[in-house]
């Protein structure tokens, strides 16, 4: 199948349900992607079945990406390869605080709901799977000219950002995070300290590109707004 995301055509295959409804599924994200990525760096944390990293590929030096569901991942490589792009780092590991092992907690192979975090609700099958795991601060470290690290891996930001703490303070990168706040293990800790950290180092915006305060950013993680991005 050919879509074409703003004047980028690509060919794809599966979840064909998202790619029909591609505009609405990811408008935010390709705009704030065109407003950080221009012939720098880009880190796609959560790439699914690799809609940002390729759109990214076209405006960016490199990208890389990390994908720890296997048939997630499958989609994701055969993506890439129908598009013969070359500027695409792909990971099939989670990223973590940890350079190991974990258990991903899985509802379906294949969907973009898998995570390090297991709900309580019954949300999860049980299906387990063991993956890999990269300390995701130390590649960050090795990497250069960063425009912008997304972060979308249904709760397990509550692992990864507390790790990237001092690398965050001390460089600032531009990040864009959608949080998933009713899977976290310590609700209200975690949305304090997310709103403490970024609102120190950063001014936070949403979605639609408008600056908020703490307070706002508090209150969006205690309801339904979860994607805001930082700069």
């Amino acid at each position: 199948m050919k879509i074409k995301i703003n004047n980028i055509e690509l060919q794809v295959e599966n979840d064909m349900t998202f790619w029909n409804n591609i505009s609405d599924w990811e408008r935010y994200s390709f705009e704030i992607i065109d407003k950080f990525i221009n012939g720098n760096t880009f880190v796609d944390i959560g790439a699914w079945n690799g809609v940002l990293s390729m759109y990214a590929s076209f405006k960016a030096k490199e990208v890389h990406s990390f994908e720890p569901d296997k048939i997630a991942f499958k989609n994701l490589e055969n993506n890439i390869k129908l598009n013969s792009i070359n500027n695409i780092k792909i990971n099939n590991a989670g990223a973590s605080n940890i350079n190991g092992v974990a258990n991903l907690y899985v509802r379906s192979f294949g969907d973009s709901t898998s995570s390090l975090i297991e709900r309580k609700d019954g949300y999860h099958s049980n299906v387990i799977d063991t993956i890999k795991t990269i300390r995701l601060v130390e590649y960050l470290s090795a990497l250069n000219n960063i425009g912008l690290i997304k972060i979308d891996i249904e709760g397990g930001e509550e692992i990864v950002i507390p790790s990237m703490e001092d690398y965050i303070v001390k460089n600032k990168p531009k990040m864009y995070v959608s949080f998933h706040p009713n899977w976290f293990t310590e609700k209200e800790k975690s949305i304090n300290y997310f709103a403490e950290l970024f609102s120190t180092n950063y001014k936070i915006y949403n979605i639609s590109h408008n600056e908020i305060t703490k307070h706002d950013f508090i209150n969006g993680l205690n309801g339904k707004e979860h994607y805001y991005y930082f700069a």
